[in-house]
């Protein structure tokens, strides 16, 4: 067996090992409602969203295991071990003058398949997009420096990076990059140039096509990404940059600390590795653009420090973070000590990964109570409101949107049926008490988001709520 054959089946193996708590994971929010477009209504983009080949991937899921939470989970976790691959394989191509090389490459593969704070992108189903166009970018991005730029090879690497933003834009910084690493790998000439211009000139191709068949380039979604205040969009990037090296906490203000204290520390490790060569100080410098430019996104958009949602924007970052982490260890370690850090944030990193995990499968829990409780609960009333219903547990997504998809789905009429309000978000130590409905003094309850007044102690509608276990009646 090659090298790579056994690199690849490290890889795929631990990949499937880790998340293997999550591979019979179900649907949820938003899958729900993307699933019953792209099923029923054969529509695979909408205005101002332009990620066609993430509903295709979505539909050949379909078509292999129908709504079977598992082909969905097993196509994003292997997806995931091939772009660890491409991973090791980029930095074999980046350093293949270092004595260090394999060790550096391997190290780095499989802490990025160990990283926990991108796995939004790998256990969300939806998520895959930010999965699925990273892997199409890093496709580009290694063609394009495994051998020389010719006009077929520039073709491929267009259509590979085409495909990539139009399945997520994560990578629209990617120009930036391949330059900086084709500059890094092939010093003594041009090449950076032809290939900033092929990158580049995707990625306009990309913006003109996406602006004539969605009208818009960004949307109100991406439109979040532009905040005039200096001020904001400072803390942002304090959170993000965090966020890249910490899991969510409650506390804004300590992840802003922690956060200040992270880029401290990557200040003195940058000190430390600039006092190498000359080679060393050029193959820094580089990574640490690297990081900077594939964060631009989640830097503009933000990322929660709450609850790790969102985290699915960090999973391009994640690649060239885990290249650099390894770099500056093998640059500032013996190899025993390199060996004992890894290894130890390699714990670090899967045990935050499981804790993520088994989250995603308490939320994936509350979605199928939720959904086989309205399945018997339905025959019984032609009209409900359904109150308290929970958008997501600790950051994993349960019914934020998407719930009446999700009945239609499950072959559960819909009509007479009306959200009243969502679950209020509270504390982590309530959040799995039973809740137990009280009248104020004036006999109104206080359901969710929404106050409910009561007359003769009935309701016009029969009120159905979610009570932290079950969905039940109020009576």
């Amino acid at each position: 067996m090659s090298r790579n054959s056994k690199v690849f089946l490290i890889l795929i193996s631990l990949s499937l090992i880790v998340y293997l708590p999550v591979i019979n994971k179900g649907l949820a929010s938003d899958d729900f409602g993307i699933m019953h477009r792209i099923v029923f209504g054969d529509i695979f983009f909408l205005d101002g969203f332009f990620r066609p080949l993430s509903d295709i991937s979505l539909y050949f899921c379909y078509l292999v295991g129908g709504f079977n939470g598992w082909i969905y989970n097993l196509f994003n976790i292997v997806l995931h071990a091939a772009s660890a691959f491409l991973l090791f394989r980029t930095t074999l191509l980046l350093f293949n003058q270092n004595n260090e090389s394999q060790l550096l490459s391997i190290s780095a593969a499989i802490l990025f398949v160990l990283y926990p704070f991108h796995n939004e992108a790998i256990v969300w189903v939806v998520g895959r997009a930010s999965n699925l166009s990273s892997f199409l970018g890093f496709c580009a991005l290694y063609i394009a420096m495994s051998g020389k730029l010719s006009m077929v090879r520039c073709v491929v690497i267009g259509l590979l990076y085409f495909g990539s933003l139009s399945t997520y834009e994560t990578s629209i910084t990617m120009p930036a990059i391949a330059s900086l690493f084709l500059w890094l790998r092939y010093p003594d000439n041009k090449r950076w140039v032809t290939g900033f211009f092929v990158f580049g000139g995707t990625a306009v191709i990309n913006l003109i096509v996406r602006s004539l068949l969605v009208k818009e380039i960004v949307g109100d979604y991406g439109s979040r990404m532009f905040d005039p205040s200096l001020f904001n969009n400072l803390i942002k990037f304090l959170k993000t940059a965090g966020r890249l090296f910490l899991p969510p906490m409650a506390s804004s203000s300590l992840m802003i600390l922690l956060a200040i204290l992270v880029f401290a520390f990557v200040a003195w490790i940058f000190i430390q590795v600039w006092k190498k060569a000359v080679v060393i100080k050029r193959q820094l410098v580089v990574l640490s653009l690297a990081v900077i430019f594939s964060c631009a996104v989640p830097f503009l958009f933000g990322v929660s420090t709450r609850t790790f949602e969102g985290d699915r924007l960090l999973y391009f970052p994640s690649f060239f973070l885990c290249i650099w982490i390894s770099f500056v260890l093998i640059n500032l370690l013996s190899k025993k000590r390199f060996y004992y850090v890894t290894a130890s944030l390699g714990l670090f990193f899967l045990i935050f990964l499981q804790i993520n995990n088994f989250t995603w499968r308490k939320a994936d829990q509350i979605t199928k109570t939720i959904l086989a409780d309205m399945s018997e609960l339905r025959p019984l009333y032609s009209q409900m409101v359904i109150h308290r219903l929970p958008e997501e547990y600790k950051g994993a997504h349960v019914f934020r949107n998407g719930f009446l998809e999700a009945l239609l789905i499950q072959g559960v009429d819909t009509a007479g049926i009306r959200i009243g309000s969502f679950q209020k978000l509270i504390e982590d130590s309530d959040i799995d008490l039973i809740f137990h409905p009280k009248p104020d003094d004036y006999g109104n309850i206080l359901f969710g988001d929404s106050l409910i007044e009561r007359t003769g102690n009935k309701s016009a509608l029969p009120l159905i709520y979610w009570n932290n276990r079950n969905m039940v009646i109020f009576e």
